[in-house]
């Protein structure tokens, strides 16, 4: 009778222990890829603005460029789907991005209430080129 208390009390506790380990996994709510392009022929691009759900990172990958040249990349947050009113939400994180590179990006669109993410870019050198990859504005990092 005593071990089969036991073994009941054992099932209970992996039983609870499974179920708490599982409610503490993070979800973020906007992760879904979307395209972007920039083409430098000024000296700075932006992102469209996507509705920021979660304090993560956001994400950005360069999956195409016209040159072997480079671009830096930061945060913005806004309350307006048209970029109207841009606020540097980076605090001082900026990040270096060639062919190839995928970063996770520190920002705080979210704490500071703000309804929207866009990356804003400027280029490293002075000749034009242009640049593909894929963006979201809520992620999961590494």
């Amino acid at each position: 009778m005593k071990k089969k208390g036991i073994a009941v009390l054992l099932v209970l506790f992996f039983a609870v222990t499974s179920i708490r380990l599982g409610m503490n996994r993070v979800n973020a709510n906007n992760h879904g890829d979307t395209k972007y392009t920039f083409i430098f022929s000024g000296w700075g691009a932006q992102t469209d603005a996507r509705v920021k759900t979660d304090d993560s990172s956001c994400y950005m990958k360069c999956t195409r460029m016209s040159s072997n040249y480079t671009y830096t990349a930061y945060v913005y947050g806004t309350n307006y789907s048209d970029k109207n009113t841009l606020i540097d939400v980076s605090r001082g994180y900026h990040y270096l991005f060639k062919k190839g590179t995928t970063r996770f990006m520190r920002n705080w669109v979210y704490e500071e209430n703000l309804k929207y993410a866009v990356i804003g870019a400027n280029r490293n050198n002075v000749f034009p080129f242009y640049v593909e990859g894929v963006w979201s504005p809520d992620s999961v990092p590494e």
